[in-house]
């Protein structure tokens, strides 16, 4: 599955004016054997390879599915899109 990390970036303008410019990567995720990976598609770097999720305690368990690891990805990522 591919998924798309969207952050704003926000830098000054030669009038000194906040600019906030959208930035995306690109992503192919996985859980395999109860461990998430998101490997960067242009670069083809593992960037994340977690085997698992915490709850409100801190404590590990396991993750419940594909989806609930690709909503933490995008939470640690800082992801602004929909």
């Amino acid at each position: 599955m591919n998924v798309t990390i969207i952050n704003d970036v926000i830098s000054l303008d030669s009038a000194g004016d906040e600019v906030t410019v959208q930035t995306s990567t690109d992503y192919t995720v996985d859980l395999t054997d109860g461990t998430f990976t998101a490997t960067n598609v242009e670069s083809e770097v593992l960037e994340v390879s977690q085997p698992w999720n915490f709850n409100s305690d801190g404590a590990r368990v396991d993750w419940a599915d594909l989806d609930e690891a690709v909503a933490w990805f995008k939470q640690i990522k800082e992801h602004t899109g929909a």
